[in-house]
């Protein structure tokens, strides 16, 4: 009986032994376990504030494209309002060279008047010194 005994014993402290090792090994398992859990959720936590990033990315993209859409629309009307105002400037420059034409054959026009009436003048007095001449011949003559 003591040798079964010692046996039993022996197969006691063997089972003890294999239990701790076990009981180890568990919490090794468990301690990994954990790490690994604590990994996945600072994974999940950097996937979280990454997609928050992409969102805000794409807002601020989308916000872009829009004034970019915005800003070609107003560019647009620019280049038409610039375009009439060429097509003004055109039109009153061709206006102003026609009246510049008009002013100088009004001037021309003044000047003519001014020599018609100075040769109306002359004409006037020649006609008198005719009308003289033919008295004073017709005095003669008498």
């Amino acid at each position: 009986m003591e040798g079964k005994l010692g046996m039993v014993e022996m197969e006691n402290f063997h089972l003890k032994d294999s239990l701790e090792k076990s009981e180890n090994e568990l919490n090794t398992v468990n301690s990994f376990a954990d790490q690994l859990n604590h990994e996945i959720e600072n994974g999940r936590d950097i996937s979280s504030g990454k997609e928050t990033e992409l969102l805000e990315a794409c807002q601020k993209l989308s916000a872009l494209q829009d004034e970019k859409v915005e800003l070609h629309k107003t560019v647009e009307v620019v280049k038409s309002e610039c375009d009439e105002v060429k097509v003004i400037r055109e039109d009153r420059e061709k206006q102003i060279l026609k009246l510049y034409e008009e002013n100088d054959h009004q001037k021309e026009n003044g000047c003519l008047r001014e020599v018609n009436r100075g040769l109306e003048a002359k004409l006037l007095k020649l006609c008198e010194e005719i009308e003289e001449a033919k008295v004073k011949r017709g005095n003669l003559e008498s």
